[in-house]
């Protein structure tokens, strides 16, 4: 068996709920194809430009690296280093740059990897959830006095918006997120009420919007090809995505975001959905812990070094 058929037979196994592609990515010019260690690794680069608001969910510049094993921590040191080399050739860099970076992902099952990206400098920064129950849900808190939890709608986006400018500075404290001259908050709110309208809401606190979760449906097509964006890192069917959650750090700790989080599932799950897909930060220590009390498991792990001086 080759070494690609034979890394995606083992990650099937540490972790049925993956998505297992069956073919390798089609080559770009600028790809660089690395071989060691026995493995293979794939390195892309990508520029985005600053006045792109998406472009605040990562630095400028990426080389992201895709690497295939067959699960030998030595082998995969040097892989993993010899990419590293590869990207810090391709930048060229004078100093080191916060904008400029590597990226990977891994399965959080795949120890060997998680291992090899510890060792050659690579730290985790967000982590992709599965919710694979949605009919298993823990209750959710009661509502303090005087809150409501009412459908994310165009009459609150203006309320609406500084909960997301105020997530994006947060999750800015922990690299997860950077700041950018355009704010992407009122593309997202407007998206949310594009592609979950049914499923994403707003906490009160009297005529205040104080908490918002956001959510996608599913797709409609069984063809895995035309999964939602979302739903193509795992094999389970009818996922939807937890998007944006954020509550007003003074009305934390009341159980209003659970109460929000516990809506957008049964919403969910009365449109059809059957499990659900988060991403969320490693580095914010409030983000893993409230996901994992939720019922989310880790599926992915998205993992950043700089690119070292050439």
């Amino acid at each position: 068996m080759d070494l690609i058929s034979a890394h995606r037979d083992r990650l099937r196994a540490l972790d049925p709920a993956l998505a297992i592609g069956a073919e390798p990515p089609t080559l770009e010019l600028t790809d660089h194809v690395i071989r060691a260690g026995g493995g293979l690794a794939l390195l892309r680069h990508r520029s985005a430009d600053p006045a792109d608001p998406h472009s605040a969910w990562g630095p400028l510049r990426t080389s992201q690296l895709t690497c295939w094993h067959d699960g030998n921590l030595s082998g995969l040191v040097d892989l993993v280093t010899d990419a590293v080399a590869a990207a810090a050739a391709h930048w060229r860099l004078d100093a080191s740059d916060r904008e400029t970076c590597l990226a990977a992902f891994s399965p959080a099952r795949d120890t060997a990897v998680t291992a090899a990206l510890l060792e050659t400098g690579f730290a985790p920064i967000s982590q992709t959830g599965v919710l694979t129950d949605l009919a298993r849900l823990a209750p959710a808190h009661e509502l303090p006095a005087g809150h409501t939890i009412a459908p994310l709608s165009e009459a609150t986006d203006e309320q609406v918006l500084p909960l997301i400018e105020a997530l994006g500075d947060e999750e800015a404290d922990y690299l997860v997120t950077y700041p950018r001259p355009v704010s992407p908050a009122r593309s997202l709110v407007a998206e949310a009420r594009s592609s979950g309208a049914r499923t994403s809401f707003v906490t009160r606190s009297g005529k205040r919007v104080v908490g918002i979760v956001t959510t996608n449906e599913p797709g409609t097509s069984d063809d895995p090809a035309d999964k939602p964006w979302f739903a193509r890192s795992t094999s389970l069917a009818r996922v939807g995505y937890l998007g944006l959650a954020y509550v007003v750090p003074d009305f934390r700790g009341r159980g209003v975001m659970s109460s929000l989080v516990t809506a957008a599932h049964a919403a969910q799950r009365e449109i059809g959905t059957r499990a659900m897909i988060a991403d969320y930060s490693v580095t914010n220590p409030y983000s893993c812990s409230l996901w994992h009390k939720t019922g989310y498991r880790p599926l992915h792990h998205t993992w950043r070094r700089r690119v070292p001086v050439s």
